[in-house]
Parts: C-alpha cells; structure tokens; sequence
C-alpha cells in the first residue's frame, strides 16, 4: 500500500531509539504488570525517562509517550469526578506540548494523538462538560495551526514500540487481553477510516500520524457546529468556513492525504456522532472545502518539501473525489452543486499537471489529449495509459475506485451494467446537424444486440478511448499512441447536444 512517507529515510531520532529500545521495551512491561496490579505511583519510571527527555535536544516521539503517559495515569488515579476528566486532558495537553517543545513540527503534532483519543471519549461521555472539551480542542488546533508556521522538517518513520505505547495509554480502558486480541488502532483512532488506520497498521511516518491527529481534531470541530441548535444553512456556512480555514492554516499535505482517503469511503467514520442524516450533510461540506478551494499549498510549484510523486498521488486521489463528489450531487438532484464542482474542476490546475506528468512519462504530446473535461473522462483515460505499461494509480484506495468508474454504471451515462459494443457499432444520431457516423458493417453469426439511448456528457471519446469494457477489465488497445484524429474530434465535438445509441449484448 502506497502511503505518503513509505519511502522517509529515517533521521537520528530514528537511529537514536535504537539506544532507547532495550529499556523502553522493559519498562513497557513491567509498567503494564504494575497498573493491572493497582499501582499508581509511578515514579521509578518517571525519573528515569525525565533524565532521558532532558538529556535529548530531539527526543523520539515514543520516549515523550511513554513519560506522558505514566504522569497522566498518576494524575488520573486522583480524579474521583467524572466532570473533572477535562482538566486531566488539559494537563495532559500541556504535560506532551511541553516535552515535544524541542521537536520539529510533525513530531510537536503527532505527540498530540493522546490528548485527541481523550477528546473523542470525553465528547461520548454525557458526564462530561462539551463545552470544557470543546475549549481545549480549540487551544489543540491552534497550537497544530501554530506548529505547522515552521519550515517543513525531514519525517522519520515509528518504531515497533508504537502498538505498545498504545496499549499504555489505553490500559485503564481495555484492561488485560486474556488472549483476545485488542484492536488498539481501532480503539485509540475511533474517527479514522479504515483506509487510513490500515496505513498507520503497516508502519508509517510520524508525518502521516501527524496528519491523522489534525483530521481527527478537524472532524471532531466540526461535528460539534451540529450540536448548537443552528438551522442547516447556519451550519453549513460556518462549518463551510471552518474546514477551508482550517485546511488553510494548518497547510499540511498529509492533513489533505487522510482526509482525501476518508471522502473516499461509503460512510464518513463521525457517523456514530452524527447520525446519517447530519453525515450526509458532512460529507457535502468536505466535499464543498477540497474541491471548490484552491489551496496554494497543495501546488506543485509550493515551498513544500515533498517529491513530485507524493504530490502526483495526492493529485489522483483528489481526482477520484472530485468524481465521487459529482456522483454525490448529481445523485441528490442538486444541480447548483454539480455545476459549482465542474466548474471547479474545469480551472482547477490539478488536471493540467496530472496530464503533463503523464505525457511525460509516456513520451505522448499533450496536443493529442483532448475533451477530458470529467474527473471520470481523465479517470477512465489514466487507466488505458496504465494499461500500456505506466504505473499510474499506485494506493490501493485510488485503484480501487478508478477501476469502479470504468466498471460500473454511472448516473452521469445513464447506461445498465451491460458491456460496451465494438467501436465499430457505435452510431450517433444528428442534432443540430452534426454529422453521422457509418454504421458498422455486420457480421454472420454475429451476437444479438439492442440499442439503449443515453444522454452523453462526457462520453465524446468513448469510441476512441474505451473500445472494451469487460468485467473489470480494460483494452489495451494503441489508442493511447494514436491520439483522436481532427476528423474524429470533428464527428463527436458536438456529442453534449446528441442522443446516442449503443448496441447492447442481448444473448447472455
């Protein structure tokens, strides 16, 4: 599974865990078998690994953790009053933005996933005050803002103490296992998709982890604009604001990258908070924020210090919801919408890149790409250059959904889940003068077929581009080395004002 910082070099906070290993893997344990004994005082431990956070100019995120983590169930083993569970999270808030202090930016933001896993059980607990949570994840996100002003700094990946520091954070909780395993990830991450937790499962960078914190923070801000009686338009326009200007402040690529893999689930994981009426309408607002925006720091020409193929990957997953987006709308009659997120889509300079990078890397002219004006019709382009051999869609998320535009039927074609005829049996009656195309000639022994008429949008290159839709699979036809001819152009330019006939398999 691709992810945005599979390929980090790790840096000396990396290499300097090494000499942490053998104690924190030790006091790991032996901590664990305390607690579940019914110790509180913890100060053997704490002694040690303050010396250690001291010693450090750069200390690894894991060690910060585990430090944190015994002066926060110390601190917790006083409070008697569920109500006062708010003033331990802020303490805690406190207690990791301080031993992160030294950090660079992603590590200063990631080290906050504690205090957010405490926001999302606070924010489920009725005992507690929403409005005291909802103080404190405001102060969280402006600190992420905050740290997120400094100049991008080298990620390094996390250790394989990191499913162990979990479990200490989440210790008086799930308590003893007793042989059954324990979805940590599931349980400290309740507000991720799944998509996204499977990542941080298979290792990932601090910078990815960072970047799950700001959504979770982000999600959770804005599932509490529904929480204070406002009419849905109130909501939507101040939630609208929120999401763009938080996006907006935080300018953090691996923000966009979880949040890009979330709109691509059938459900938004707050669902549980919201309901699915409320997520729904979620779902519109992101969809609204990451389309219509144009964000200068998700630009190929940014000051970001990511390579060219960690943008194009973020490029194309943005192009799969950008279409998932038009599907969305289009499916709940909303007109304005759709035409806002074409137009959007259409002065977007996403589309042009993605077109450049891959002329480039397939040796084709740009001169010769024509009429993908839908994220499907470049959708469905993409993967006839993937067939010919260039590596295109690598996430297994974008993969997945490129291959379903192609292998489903949309709202947008209007066609039966049916396979496509030969080019040859394409015909197109005239509007508007636009002339016709010959019928192909017909075969002995050739199978049954029925015309099915559809409104065309962005279909003008079917013929050319999609000669064979077969369960799941593409030709690998030369289409993509002989671009549409002039001629051609000149047959379907005018196919937005036309009915077309497609010649349906009938003898299955």
């Amino acid at each position: 599974m691709s992810q945005m910082d599979s390929n980090s070099k790790p840096t000396n906070n990396s290499r300097e865990l090494g000499t942490y290993h053998p104690l924190l893997s030790e006091s790991i344990d032996r901590f664990l078998v305390e607690f579940r004994n019914g110790a509180t005082d913890f100060s053997n431990f704490t002694s040690i690994f303050s010396r250690l956070l001291h010693n450090s100019p750069d200390p690894p995120l894991e060690v910060v953790w585990f430090y944190s983590a015994l002066t926060f169930h110390a601190d917790k083993s006083t409070v008697q009053d569920p109500s006062q569970r708010v003033c331990a999270t802020k303490g805690l808030f406190q207690l990791l933005s301080s031993c992160s202090c030294s950090c660079n930016a992603v590590t200063k933001a990631a080290a906050l996933a504690p205090v957010v896993y405490e926001l999302c059980c606070l924010l489920s607990d009725e005992k507690c005050s929403k409005s005291e949570a909802e103080s404190l994840l405001e102060g969280v996100i402006s600190y992420i803002s905050l740290c997120n002003t400094q100049e991008a700094e080298e990620d390094y990946r996390l250790s394989s103490h990191f499913v162990d520091l979990l479990g200490v954070w989440m210790v008086d909780r799930i308590g003893e296992s007793n042989g059954v395993r324990i979805d940590y990830f599931r349980a400290f991450f309740p507000i991720i998709s799944e998509e996204v937790r499977g990542s941080i499962v298979l290792g990932c960078g601090v910078g990815y982890l960072a970047g799950v914190v700001m959504c979770e923070a982000f999600l959770l801000r804005l599932c509490l604009m529904f929480e204070k009686g406002l009419s849905k338009m109130e909501v939507e326009k101040n939630a609208h604001h929120c999401a763009v200007q938080m996006i907006t402040g935080v300018r953090s690529l691996y923000l966009l990258d979880v949040l890009l893999k979330m709109l691509l689930e059938p459900v938004l994981p707050v669902n549980y908070l919201l309901g699915p009426e409320n997520e729904v309408f979620l779902r519109e607002v992101l969809y609204d924020a990451v389309i219509t925006v144009e964000y200068s720091f998700f630009n190929p020409g940014g000051r970001i210090l990511l390579s060219n193929k960690q943008l194009t990957n973020l490029a194309l997953m943005w192009l799969c919801v950008a279409d998932s987006a038009i599907q969305f709308v289009r499916e709940n009659s909303n007109q304005t919408k759709l035409f806002s997120y074409l137009t959007a889509f259409s002065k977007s300079c996403l589309p042009s890149q993605l077109l450049k990078w891959v002329s480039n890397q397939a040796g084709m002219e740009e001169a010769g790409i024509r009429n993908l004006s839908t994220p499907a019709s470049l959708i469905k382009w993409l993967l006839i250059v993937q067939d010919q051999g260039l590596e295109i869609f690598e996430s297994d998320i974008c993969k997945i959904y490129a291959k379903a535009v192609v292998c489903k039927p949309t709202v947008e074609y209007n066609i039966p889940a049916v396979n496509l005829a030969a080019p040859g049996l394409l015909k197109s009656t005239p509007i508007n003068g636009v002339r016709k195309r010959e019928e192909g000639s017909k075969v002995e022994g050739q199978k049954p077929f029925k015309c099915v008429k559809f409104a065309s949008h962005d279909n003008s290159m079917i013929e050319k581009l999609f000669p064979s839709v077969n369960d799941g699979g593409l030709s690998s036809g030369s289409e993509v080395d002989n671009p549409v001819s002039d001629e051609d152009m000149q047959d379907i330019g005018g196919m937005e004002d036309m009915e077309q006939e497609i010649l349906i398999d009938t003898s299955s």
